[in-house]
């Protein structure tokens, strides 16, 4: 096991004491605005679960919980992954409440079903499927390269896995990563379903701003009731002013969420030295089980290497300049990514979706198309954007063409699920939405196909009027203020664990706690 040298700081930038003698006068003064000197309704049981790169970070947020509650907290198990690099460091800056549980105690005795447990799968289904249980499977892109029936064996193991950890604990409120993955999203799917409250928290899709949500589709909640209050009534002064600088702030300038700058590159693929620390993490650490096999990362890099200058010439062959005629605007999604895996799984390729867009264009549209930035074009297939120049109407576009250009003379944005139709929104054009984004429920903005024959009309309608209303625009954009906090939330970020930062992220938490304890919501097996 690695030990750090002495003297030397376990996490880096992340290992400054949660509690510091002003910090923690700090902490006592925010509990006594949360609770008065009265005693609050709240749930006495959490579990937090983090494995991975986010753990220090989930760790700070777990520390000042129980710091802020206090005797109105029973019990706190973080559950982590094995991570040996930092155990140790885990193990002492833990306070004592914080019961740590390292995820392959569990797990481990389920790594290796003797075999396929169909009846069981059927009951999970029942109780847990979204609808059905290959939703979890979609999601989750490490084990595609697997048979289906091992992929299933994955999943049986890790929904038993989850139903094990809720028996063991029993908690009453769930902190954990946005369902992004099949870990996440069949953790949050078992406990919710047992009634506990999921406080599920992940990387903003809006820089600066933080919101905490309880559902697998990212719907900040309270957004909708908020909107349809603000509609019904002219905004306040305050209000308005906040949300056109919010507005503006992305027309003068390009505004990207904060995961956007640490894409992957080429360079950061599998070379002979990570592989041999991979091979090294593969017989130490519990997420092995969730790491597609060695031989399939070797063949992989393998032929992104090779392919990637052949997609490159490739693109630069069919790319053109944008068209003087009219046209939508369709941004190409990275592939594997949460916007197609979880929030359109019935939408996963992209290049029937554009034949759909094709056929429904208005008459003289044309469909502007440009490849994500983060995409490493090796990691396409081959032939793919020449498929894409063969689509009628359909105009690829370099990738160092300016996205802002593109949003400023488009007639309206088409998306799966990506922020770049939140981008489109603050400039007032229109989206069609195929999948789910937190900016759904502004519905005078925000078209989404229920059935593909209503693709065309929806197009039609765009193209009539390529410009949302300003004053509901307005009120949409308050609306999210009022339910979104500034902060940050980002593993890479060192604005994430300031003591400001973390107070606001703890303060929702515990804000949300309290309102469903006092509607009297229990989880089941809780007293």
């Amino acid at each position: 096991m690695r030990q750090c040298a002495q003297g030397q700081r376990p996490f880096g930038r992340w290992s400054r004491p949660i509690k510091a003698m002003d910090l923690q006068q700090q902490i006592r003064a925010q509990a006594l605005s949360l609770f008065g000197e009265g005693a609050a309704i709240l749930p006495r049981r959490y579990l937090a679960y983090m494995v991975g790169s986010g753990t220090p970070l989930y760790l700070k947020i777990v520390q000042q919980l129980v710091a802020l509650l206090g005797a109105r907290i029973d019990s706190m198990v973080f559950v982590v992954g094995d991570l040996p690099s930092y155990r140790r460091a885990l193990q002492e800056s833990l306070d004592r409440k914080i019961k740590l549980v390292y995820q392959h105690q569990d797990l481990d005795p389920l790594r290796r079903p003797p075999q396929l447990d169909e009846g069981l799968l059927a009951s999970y289904e029942a109780k847990y499927g979204l609808p059905t249980l290959r939703r979890y499977i979609l999601a989750h892109r490490l084990i595609d390269s697997l048979s289906w029936e091992r992929q299933l064996r994955y999943l049986q193991a890790y929904i038993q896995y989850c139903e094990v950890l809720y028996q063991e604990y029993l908690p009453e409120v769930l902190i954990t990563g946005a369902p992004d993955c099949l870990q996440f999203l069949t953790l949050y799917s078992v406990f919710k379903y047992n009634g506990v409250l999921p406080v599920l928290l992940g990387q903003g899709r809006m820089p600066g701003r933080i919101f905490i949500v309880d559902n697998e589709l990212e719907q900040i909640p309270g957004l909708q009731e908020t909107y349809a209050e603000f509609k019904s009534a002219d905004l306040t002064g305050e209000d308005l002013t906040a949300a056109r600088t919010f507005r503006a702030s992305y027309s003068g300038q390009k505004i990207r969420p904060s995961y956007y700058w640490h894409g992957p590159s080429l360079r950061a693929l599998p070379s002979l030295m990570r592989f041999g620390e991979r091979i090294k993490r593969l017989a130490l650490e519990d997420d092995r089980y969730f790491q597609p096999r060695l031989s399939e990362t070797i063949r992989r890099s393998i032929l992104t290497r090779v392919k990637d200058p052949l997609m490159r010439r490739e693109l630069r062959r069919h790319a053109f300049d944008l068209p003087s005629a009219p046209f939508f605007y369709y941004p190409l999604h990275y592939e594997p990514e949460s916007a197609i895996d979880v929030f359109s799984a019935y939408f996963r390729d992209q290049v029937q979706v554009l034949r759909w867009v094709s056929a429904a264009l208005p008459a003289g549209y044309r469909l502007v198309v440009k490849e994500h930035p983060h995409t490493i074009l090796g990691t396409r297939p081959l032939g793919y954007y020449r498929r894409l120049a063969k689509i009628p109407f359909v105009d690829v576009v370099p990738t160092s063409t300016d996205s802002y250009e593109i949003l400023a003379r488009c007639a309206g944005v088409i998306t799966l699920a990506g922020t770049t139709g939140f981008e489109a929104l603050c400039l007032g054009k229109p989206v069609v939405l195929f999948g789910h984004a937190f900016y759904q429920p502004f519905e005078e903005g925000v078209f989404r196909p229920l059935t593909i024959d209503k693709l065309a009309s929806l197009l039609q309608r765009v193209a009539e009027s390529p410009r949302v209303d300003d004053n509901l625009l307005d009120k949409f954009l308050a609306a999210v203020l009022k339910t979104t906090y500034p902060g940050a939330f980002d593993h890479t970020n060192d604005a994430s664990i300031a003591p400001d930062n973390l107070a606001t992220i703890c303060h929702e938490i515990i804000r949300r706690a309290e309102v469903w304890a006092s509607q009297g919501l229990t989880a089941r097996g809780c007293l």
